[in-house]
């Protein structure tokens, strides 16, 4: 879905810049960044994430540059590991103009982490002091079944690095930055989620996020998944 796409009588851009906005309003490193805010700058993660780095810069009075760039291809996420490691080996470029600079990197989602990995790695490649992950989604902890390919529980790094999901947001956000070398991470919440679809938060599926799947069908899918 584009940004000038209309849903539930927003611009899908609106829905993002909220997301964005909200996701600002939670920054764990607010105070940090407000007494320097000449250290720190924005990188959206291409494409669709920059509508929501617009507003999170714009929220936090900072700098934003497209340090990160993709040539046009496929995505990562949906693709077997080989295409996924040549997309990201070879579909992205790093700029240097944010070199001695620490990086808030907005994302929308963080599925297996091979793509933050990666740009964590080639932001630090051109002189990034520190490379902070941002998500405008809370953790995908579930598959989902109807239309984006992550059908199991074991490909997704939040279930990973906490099988049994038992770690608070606090730990489970220190684990991520281990596992894709980051100096931080932190997720949209779902109330800063639900607040920025607004009207239509209650009509959306949630199930990679809460495990609640809205059709018979799903819920059996996801019973099988479990005892593989």
């Amino acid at each position: 879905m584009n940004s000038a796409s209309i849903h539930d009588s927003a611009s899908v851009r609106f829905r993002r810049r909220k997301l964005g906005e909200n996701l600002a309003k939670e920054e764990p490193l607010m105070s940090k960044i407000l007494e320097n805010s000449r250290d720190y700058i924005v990188v959206p993660s291409p494409k669709t994430a920059i509508p929501a780095a617009e507003a999170y810069a714009e929220f936090l009075k900072l700098e934003i540059r497209q340090a990160i760039e993709k040539r046009e291809g496929k995505r990562g996420f949906i693709n077997s590991p080989e295409i996924r490691k040549f997309i990201m080996d070879l579909e992205y470029i790093y700029h240097d103009d944010v070199c001695g600079k620490k990086a808030l990197v907005v994302d929308d989602s963080l599925v297996r982490g091979d793509t933050s990995k990666r740009q964590v790695r080639g932001l630090r490649e051109k002189g990034v002091k520190e490379v902070h992950f941002r998500f405008t989604e809370p953790p995908i902890r579930f598959p989902c079944f109807y239309g984006i390919d992550f059908p199991s529980h074991e490909e997704l790094l939040v279930n990973k690095v906490d099988p049994d999901k038992k770690l608070s947001k606090a730990e489970l956000e220190q684990r991520i930055k281990e596992e894709i070398g980051a100096d931080s991470v932190s997720f949209q919440s779902l109330n800063g989620l639900d607040s920025a679809l607004g009207s239509c938060a209650q009509g959306y599926c949630r199930a990679c996020l809460t495990g609640e799947y809205p059709t018979p069908c799903g819920k059996i899918r996801a019973e099988e998944t479990l005892n593989k």
